[in-house]
């Protein structure tokens, strides 16, 4: 662990991207700038999934989760020089709180309109998106939104336990709750007074 956190650490000071892979699913990885980090988080700001050589929202990973982290060297980072060739850099998040999971989704909720869970232990193909509908002592409630931008009626509930990755900021979540939105507004509209 003391390695995984020193390369981590020195990628955030060095600002050098990094690739990251987690426990919960070793066959994916991430490949992101580290804006932020405590003993309980790491903050990336990670790459387009598609790879298209671009930023694309945050990932907040529980430094337990962390099973290996790389900083790219000269030969392999083509990403740093493509950003730099677009005028991209890494962007911080100073007001997202990292100390614990429940202060992460409240800062969250305050600044962002969804966020992604992950509870890949349990449910390793699903992600929910939604928006915080309650804190409780040892878990969250959660509003879920559909993939067709259609809020679902009931509340979820995840255990801070489950949960292994936060995703947050990205064009997706941000064209879904356009959507969501938007439908919202034509109801309204078409309500009777």
């Amino acid at each position: 662990m003391k390695k995984r956190f020193a390369v981590l650490q020195s990628a955030l000071w060095e600002k050098h991207p990094v690739r990251v892979t987690r426990r919960a699913a070793p066959k994916e990885s991430l490949s992101g700038f580290v804006v932020g980090m405590t003993d309980a988080f790491v903050l990336l700001h990670v790459e387009d999934a598609a790879g298209w050589r671009t930023l694309d929202g945050y990932v907040a990973l529980p430094l337990r989760e962390v099973k290996s982290a790389r900083v790219y060297d000269d030969h392999d980072c083509v990403f740093e020089r493509v950003l730099a060739l677009k005028g991209m850099a890494p962007q911080p998040q100073p007001d997202v709180f990292l100390g614990d999971l429940p202060g992460l989704l409240s800062s969250l909720n305050t600044l962002f309109p969804l966020v992604t869970l992950h509870a890949e232990y349990r449910q390793p193909d699903l992600c929910f998106i939604g928006r915080m509908a309650g804190l409780k002592k040892k878990a969250v409630a959660m509003r879920l939104l559909s993939p067709a931008a259609r809020w679902y009626d009931d509340i979820n509930t995840f255990r801070f336990a489950d949960i292994t990755r936060v995703d947050f900021g990205s064009r997706y979540e941000a064209d879904l709750w356009e959507l969501a939105e938007q439908e919202r507004r034509i109801v309204e509209q078409t309500e009777w007074p």
